[in-house]
């Protein structure tokens, strides 16, 4: 049996839970309360209701909360609801064959839901400075706790948005403010010459290629900072076909890490000061690094 459409629900169905559980705290309190006595009173009643959906599925004694959560190490799968999906099937779902199909079904819902609201606890914990701008403005749509895009909140529209109403200021802190208040990343890209671009996508690949072959495969940018190397190295998109194939009408195309390895001494040398002195607007320190080493060594 697949289970991914009742994951999916159910993670919504714990979202609106949350969403209201936050409303209704932040309403019953002043605003002029720190957001810390909130924060508390948020978690105790997170915990009651992780704590009474603990005691349903232990009632079993199948041992299915520590089951469920070792299982999803085993599995080499991204997709977040496709692993839950293969563990509800594979190593949940067998301890339950003598139970008829309804009771089997609620069991299931009640580990994903415990599941779920754990995630929400935890996420709304790190987010704090974030939900507390959404308390102060009111803005309940603004409510969440998870990104999928991957950006760190202190980064996002939402955020600078909210900031701004409660401060009357605006957030100086996240790429997305920065990028409006200085002259944007787009604009400092025309500065770049195609040979530029092309050797700086060669020490991308290099500094990804190095962190990747290190036994502790540590992604070595931030999320800010490789979505700036992905607005630099953008700039010759229309000249990379997806198939891997060169369009010969552009005459500045050039295989990036030929380059990288064909620039050498002086001629080297003089090419990344230059780049230094326009990358450091950036502050991407993985690249700034990485340029220093390869203008002395002619490696990274």
């Amino acid at each position: 049996m697949e289970y991914k459409d009742l994951i999916i629900s159910i993670e919504k169905e714990v979202f609106e839970e949350m969403k209201e559980l936050f409303i209704q705290i932040c309403n019953s309190q002043p605003i002029v309360i720190s957001y810390n006595i909130l924060n508390l009173q948020l978690e105790e009643a997170i915990n009651n209701e992780v704590g009474i959906i603990t005691k349903l599925i232990d009632h079993y004694d199948l041992n299915l909360i520590k089951i469920y959560e070792l299982s999803r190490s085993k599995y080499d799968v991204r997709d977040l609801i496709e692993l839950r999906n293969y563990v509800l099937i594979y190593d949940v779902q067998p301890l339950l064959v003598n139970f008829d199909t309804s009771k089997q079904l609620e069991i299931i819902k009640n580990i994903v839901k415990h599941d779920y609201i754990i995630k929400a606890c935890n996420n709304m914990q790190k987010e704090h400075a974030y939900l507390d701008l959404v308390r102060k403005t009111k803005n309940y749509d603004y409510f969440m706790y998870n990104r999928e895009d991957g950006y760190d909140f202190r980064d996002t529209k939402e955020y600078s948005d909210l900031y701004e109403i409660v401060y009357d200021t605006q957030w100086q802190g996240g790429f997305y403010a920065r990028s409006k208040t200085t002259s944007t990343v787009s604009n400092d890209i025309k500065e770049f010459s195609d040979k530029e671009i092309l050797v700086l996508r060669g020490i991308f690949y290099k500094i990804l290629e190095k962190a990747y072959n290190h036994k502790d495969r540590k992604m070595p940018f931030t999320k800010s900072d490789f979505n700036k190397m992905i607005s630099i190295l953008g700039k010759l998109e229309k000249e990379i076909d997806l198939f891997e194939k060169a369009d010969p009408g552009q005459s500045s195309y050039i295989q990036f890490i030929g380059l990288y390895n064909n620039l050498i001494k002086t001629t080297r040398q003089d090419n990344i000061e230059v780049l230094l002195s326009k990358v450091k607007k950036f502050d991407i320190t993985p690249l700034n690094k990485a340029l220093k080493m390869y203008k002395t060594t002619g490696k990274i």
